[in-house]
């Protein structure tokens, strides 16, 4: 794949991010969060031969969604501009979190992309306004996915917040 197209960079410093703060190690209750439980929603999902019915709402309100989030990714990188012109340490927890917001946002425009593009998908496998359950247990992983995420950057701009707020 071209270096240009991958998105394995912006993967790496999302699941960098799941880190204890305290000893800088791999958190596990974050990857059961973040990826088991949409996997299982996922795979229950099918187990009970879920249909998604009308998908073409739910891609329409996806694309938008995503398209805020790409919004969002330039205004993280320019608070990050300013952070360093104000002379904020890069070590500092407040530059931290919002390093750690950058990486989650863009990670979860790469997650819109991609559900938009399984979305699109469903869209022209749909029978009678549904998605088949296969395509429908991989919307609904995937949006928990993205729904997951966005909660923890909510959470990372609070945090940053309460700092700048002492």
């Amino acid at each position: 794949m071209s270096s240009k197209l991958s998105v394995l960079p912006t993967v790496r410093a999302h699941f960098d991010t799941f880190r204890d703060n305290a000893n800088d190690a791999w958190h596990f209750w974050d990857y059961a969060t973040f990826v088991g439980a949409p996997l299982a929603v996922g795979a229950v999902s099918a187990w009970r031969r879920i249909q998604l019915a009308d998908v073409s709402g739910f891609l329409a309100g996806l694309a938008v969604f995503a398209a805020l989030l790409f919004g969002l990714v330039v205004f993280v990188f320019q608070l990050r501009l300013q952070l360093r012109s104000t002379g904020v340490s890069a070590t500092s927890t407040l530059a931290r979190l919002v390093d750690q917001l950058f990486y989650n946002v863009n990670y979860a425009v790469v997650i819109g992309v991609g559900t938009t593009a399984v979305g699109i998908v469903a869209v022209h496998l749909a029978n009678k306004n549904s998605a088949p359950v296969w395509i429908s247990a991989l919307l609904t992983g995937l949006g928990l996915h993205l729904t997951l995420t966005i909660l923890m950057c909510v959470k990372r701009v609070h945090s940053a917040y309460r700092i700048l707020a002492q």
